[in-house]
């Protein structure tokens, strides 16, 4: 159903209503050079309105490995190895985050990450003492998220989490280990608080 005149669009009825055109302008981004749409990506930060908006979901569209409709990403999210990174739809990813997705990072549907977060798939190792730390090789292991989970700011996931459905992780957690579904976890590192309704 249309707004009544004079009612501001949401997010989503405006994606619906330019949904071809950000499909076409997508198309057209997978055959231009990755490291030219990761400058625009980074010329967008000066675009915080719905207009940068929609140039971030059609280059997130054509970069990522896999992403639905209706993905809000805010300025000033930073992502490393694009092709790994998966995510499904009616996701927000606000001002600031960090998506390190080395190994694979997969975000299920109706996922709402607050800012300042970040999600590395990576840990240092530290076993050869004749290295710094630095220089020790890395391990890597994917982060998977359920749908419909949300993520308080400032909250840090680490490599190898799997994150169940309808769970909450409260502001400035650290996640080191798995979530389980329906849980209110935080601390550091997180523990669960308290068990949410399941119906």
């Amino acid at each position: 159903m249309a707004p009544h005149s004079g009612d501001r669009m949401t997010g989503r009825q405006l994606f619906e209503l330019f949904r071809p055109l950000l499909i076409f302008l997508a198309f057209i981004c997978r055959i231009l050079p990755v490291s030219l749409c990761a400058f625009f990506w980074r010329v967008l930060d000066l675009f915080p309105g719905h207009f940068g908006n929609g140039l971030r979901w059609v280059l997130l569209k054509s970069l990522a490995g896999t992403c639905g409709d209706n993905v809000f990403v805010g300025t000033h999210v930073q992502i490393i190895s694009w092709h790994n990174l998966h995510i499904g739809k009616n996701v927000s990813i606000h001002r600031g985050c960090y998506l390190d997705a080395e190994e694979s990072i997969r975000i299920g549907d109706e996922v709402s990450i607050a800012h300042d977060c970040s999600f590395i798939t990576f840990e240092h190792t530290w076993n050869d003492l004749t290295q710094p730390i630095k220089y020790n090789p890395t391990t890597k292991a994917p982060i998977n998220i359920a749908r419909d989970v949300w993520f308080g700011c400032a909250v840090r996931v680490l490599s190898g989490v799997s994150v169940g459905q309808r769970s909450v992780i409260a502001a400035g957690s650290v996640v080191t280990k798995d979530v389980v579904a329906f849980t209110l976890v935080g601390g550091v590192p997180a523990k669960i608080l308290k068990d949410l309704p399941q119906k």
